[in-house]
């Protein structure tokens, strides 16, 4: 899976830098409310990608600590920073299971669109709030499949798109491993974003490998089924759910 994700990432490194919807995306907002920075925070941004979140986090904190697994990424995420003139950003190569930072070194830890990448939910979970100072608070942006998903529509869909793709859980899932992990306090917010097909598809391209493939599997599936995983196949749109989660460290 590691590699999945190294060559996924390190293949579209900057197709994703020029993402207006990781760019720019409501939920990065909405994210930023949630935290209420205060401008003397010490924050870490988990699978930080090419910088966007972290960007936002430095304008508005002390110091940021960038995590990322692909160098790709974070080169981007560099270049982000310097076009910003934000100098209080340290990036990190690394994986957020094993970030290298001491125990309570952090006051917020967020990670944004990322965790349906994540092996292990619960083992990430457990090393943000190692990292957290207590009173600390974690921020996660990430798609979650319907509660009536029983046939697990999205993550089949997902992982046609994207091979690194590992699972969206449900909200009622991610609240079990956040009370799991020891956080308190679990407040979520849900949105719901339409994609057409060819902007879900991106950065991969219509009529490449992965198209041919998910035109397949949705041509043997009942409108039915299909809609189950938020996907409309009569105007080709895709409804994406995403939750916004903040807990703290108690």
């Amino acid at each position: 899976m590691e590699k999945n994700f190294q060559d996924h990432f390190g293949k579209h490194a900057v197709e994703y830098s020029k993402s207006e919807s990781h760019k720019s995306g409501s939920d990065l907002k909405q994210l930023m409310e949630e935290l209420s920075l205060k401008g003397n925070e010490t924050c870490i941004d988990m699978a930080a990608g090419t910088g966007f979140t972290a960007a936002e986090l430095a304008k508005r904190a002390k110091l940021v600590y960038a995590i990322d697994a692909t160098p790709e990424m974070l080169n981007q995420a560099r270049k982000l920073a310097e076009e910003n003139k934000l100098t209080n950003i340290k990036f990190i190569l690394g994986r957020v299971e094993n970030v290298p930072l001491t125990d309570r070194s952090a006051d917020v830890i967020t990670c944004r669109r990322a965790a349906h990448h994540f092996p292990d939910k619960i083992e990430f979970l457990k090393e943000a709030r190692r990292l957290l100072k207590i009173g600390g608070k974690i921020g996660i942006v990430d798609m979650v499949r319907n509660e009536e998903d029983s046939e697990d529509v999205r993550n089949r869909f997902e992982i046609l798109r994207d091979t690194s793709h590992v699972y969206a859980p449900k909200i009622t899932e991610w609240k079990r491993y956040m009370s799991i992990a020891g956080f308190k306090n679990i407040n979520v917010l849900e949105t719901t974003e339409r994609y057409s097909y060819e902007r879900w598809l991106y950065p991969l391209k219509i009529g490449g490998p992965e198209d041919v493939q998910i035109r397949k599997f949705m041509s043997s599936m009942s409108d039915e089924f299909l809609r189950k995983g938020g996907f409309d196949p009569l105007e080709m749109t895709f409804d994406k759910k995403r939750m916004i989660a903040t807990a703290q460290n108690w």
